[in-house]
Order: C-alpha cells, then structure tokens, then sequence
C-alpha cells in the first residue's frame, strides 16, 4: 500500500463514522505562535485542545505535516525522520 493510499484510506475511514476532514497547516505556524515549526499533529488544534469551539464540530480527521527538531544531529541514519506525516482523529 502506498503513503498515499493509507492516508486516505485512514481519513475515509473516520470520516464514514462522522468525523469531519480538516486539512493539515503548514510547518511555519502563524505569527505570534510560540514554537518555530509545527512539530507534532496536534499542535494545529491546540486552541481548540484548550476548549475553543472548532467550526466543523467536536469529532475530527486529519494529515499534518511535521517537522523533527528534537535530535537534528541524528537525522539521516537508518532510525531518524525529518519530515514526516501524522494522521490524527480528534474528538474536542
């Protein structure tokens, strides 16, 4: 099964079950965010984490990018990732 394949077999998944598709954010959060990149899947969601109503409701689906900062130095080998994609299910 390809990368692409799974990801949408996964969101198509939860998504027959009432969850609602979210797209993924980008690697730089917005202005004023404290963290430089977007390092984990939930990190987009963090307000809404944090009880903000979410517009598309409580039960959600998504693929988000991510980027690896925590062992930089390590990256490359067989073992480390820099870029990768998370697929997440939220209920808020």
């Amino acid at each position: 099964m390809r990368t692409e394949q799974l990801a949408r077999t996964f969101v198509e998944y939860y998504e027959e079950r009432g969850h609602h598709r979210i797209t993924g954010s980008t690697l730089l959060p917005p202005p004023g965010d404290p963290v430089l990149f977007t390092t984990s899947g939930m990190h987009p969601l963090t307000p809404y984490l944090e009880g903000r109503p979410h517009p598309l409701g409580r039960r959600l689906v998504n693929v988000q990018r991510c980027l690896r900062t925590t062992d930089l130095d390590e990256v490359g080998d067989a073992t480390h990732l820099t870029v990768f994609e998370m697929l997440g299910t939220w209920s808020l």
